[in-house]
């Protein structure tokens, strides 16, 4: 199967302040010593994953918007929440809003609860593209910043994208011919004309 970089199948994280109307584009990459300790997460990875030290690792904990790597995405998200809102008070952050794009069973919903949670969130609203009574056409960004009108003590939103989708696309279609390989049905893939 063709080599993937995480900076292709990686998710791109939006974080949104509702307090300061600022949004923070990040990306779901870390960086690990291999004794566990995280030396830094998001964007700031990607110039580095091609120069790391043998002692390190490289991968991205979030993958085709699902979560890969549950601990790895949890101290990713924490830092970068830390990072974008400041420390978290007694209480936490507030209330968050998870906005995801993918379908995702209620498993993998359950996992970004969670995920938000540990990162600090006193509580989770969760949406995604099925949210009723958007006007067709609106951008995501509106409608979630609109979020706020919805849900009042909202105080922070996590959005989970993929810019460039071509690359989920990639994945996926070197997925299938792999896995159409495995299964000896590599004559009716050929087939499809993908």
């Amino acid at each position: 199967m063709e080599k993937f970089t995480p900076s292709e199948l990686c998710a791109d994280i939006k974080i949104y302040d509702y307090k300061k109307k600022v949004k923070y584009d990040e990306k779901s990459l870390v960086i690990f010593e291999k004794t566990g300790k995280m030396i830094t997460a998001g964007k700031e990875c990607e110039g580095m994953l091609y120069t790391l030290p043998a002692d390190s690792i490289g991968f991205s904990p979030i993958v085709l918007g699902r979560v890969s790597d549950y601990t790895c995405a949890e101290k990713m998200l924490k830092q970068m929440l830390c990072r974008y809102l400041g420390k978290p008070v007694f209480a936490g952050y507030g209330e968050g809003l998870i906005f995801v794009h993918e379908k995702l069973n209620e498993v993998e919903m359950k996992a970004y609860f969670d995920l938000l949670y540990q990162a600090g969130a006193k509580n989770v609203v969760y949406a995604d593209e099925s949210v009723k009574g958007i006007p067709e056409g609106t951008p995501w960004e509106d409608v979630i910043w609109g979020m706020k009108n919805t849900y009042k003590n909202l105080r922070f939103a996590v959005e989970i994208t993929k810019e460039q989708p071509m690359d989920y696309l990639r994945y996926s279609l070197a997925q299938l011919a792999e896995n159409c390989k495995r299964w000896g049905l590599e004559e009716e893939m050929s087939k499809l004309h993908i």
